[in-house]
C-alpha cells in the first residue's frame, strides 16, 4: 500500500462523523481501516486527471521554479514539489469556492 493512500485513509477517518469506535486510526479494526483505504484510493483516483484550473496554476508554479540547464528547462525537485502543491490547492479551492 502506498504512503499517500494510507495518509488519505487516516484523514478520512479523522474527518468522518460516523466513527464506529473512539481512538486513533491505528487502533481501528482491519475491516474499518480497509474501508478507509478503499475510500482514499477512490478519492485519489478521482484526482488523477487535473481540472483546467489545476493545469493553469501548475504551469505557473512550474515556470516559476524551473532551472535552466544548458539552455533546456529541467525541473528542480522544489519546482516539482511547488507545482504539485499548487495544483492540489487549486483542486481544493474549487471544492470550497
Amino acid at each position: 500500500m502506498s504512503e499517500m493512500v494510507e495518509r488519505v485513509a487516516k484523514a478520512i477517518y479523522e474527518a468522518s462523523p460516523f466513527k464506529m469506535t473512539e481512538g486513533p486510526y491505528d487502533r481501528q479494526s482491519d475491516l474499518y481501516k480497509r474501508n478507509c483505504r478503499l475510500l482514499a484510493r477512490a478519492a485519489i483516483e478521482a484526482m488523477r486527471e487535473p481540472t483546467d484550473a489545476m493545469v493553469d496554476v501548475g504551469q505557473d508554479a512550474f515556470a516559476e521554479g524551473i532551472n535552466m540547464v544548458a539552455g533546456h528547462p529541467e525541473p528542480s525537485d522544489e519546482a516539482s514539489y511547488q507545482t504539485y502543491i499548487a495544483m492540489i490547492d487549486a483542486a481544493l479551492s474549487e471544492v470550497e469556492g
